[in-house]
């Protein structure tokens, strides 16, 4: 008996018959399909010939639900170069199996230079007018979601006055009195 005089039947125990057919003339039998409902299948292949005389095969595996794309933003709002930048989960992703999410996070200078995967990034690695970008990409184990991209452009740290001093010591009315001070700069520029 040829190959292709056999019959063959696919199914689900979710989904029921998948695809029935004949293999190809050298015995062989393949389907896709996109549309298998989330969880674990069990796949039964039976191939049963013109006498009625039949073999199965199964097969158990898991269509995995990929978690939604979270909301985020950057933390502070007002982002200084004196801040370690974070990012806040606003709305948390979604795993259609109910599995633990974790999240992964990448850090870009600009939209193509990746600087961190932590989840913070330190003031020392900012500085003022760059614009900082993080990606946050939810993973359930199985696979990873989409991810959710949020932006921050690092704003000027005002300068402090540190150290202050007015002479001379004691003052008095008709003295001209002078004053010293140290001023600091965090973005290092003339003050």
């Amino acid at each position: 008996e040829s190959a292709t005089s056999l019959m063959v039947e696919w199914s689900s125990d979710r989904d029921g018959v998948l695809f029935t057919g004949a293999p190809d003339s050298v015995g062989f039998t393949t389907f896709s399909s996109d549309a298998l409902t989330i969880g674990t299948h069990t796949i039964t292949l039976s191939v049963t010939d013109s006498l009625g005389l039949f073999t199965v095969d199964v097969a158990v595996f898991r269509v995995n639900g990929l978690p939604t794309t979270p909301v985020v933003r950057i933390t502070p709002e007002d982002a200084y170069t004196t801040n370690t930048l974070g990012v806040v989960i606003d709305t948390p992703s979604v795993d259609p199996e109910g599995d633990p999410i974790v999240y992964h996070y990448e850090w870009f200078l600009g939209p193509l230079s990746l600087v961190s995967t932590s989840s913070t990034v330190s003031p020392d690695l900012t500085t003022k007018d760059q614009n900082w970008q993080v990606r946050v990409t939810p993973d359930d184990g199985h696979g990873t979601g989409e991810g959710a991209l949020a932006s921050r452009t690092i704003l000027n740290t005002p300068p402090t006055i540190t150290d202050a001093d007015i002479g001379p010591i004691p003052v008095y009315t008709d003295d001209i009195a002078t004053s010293m001070f140290t001023v600091f700069d965090p973005d290092e520029e003339d003050v």
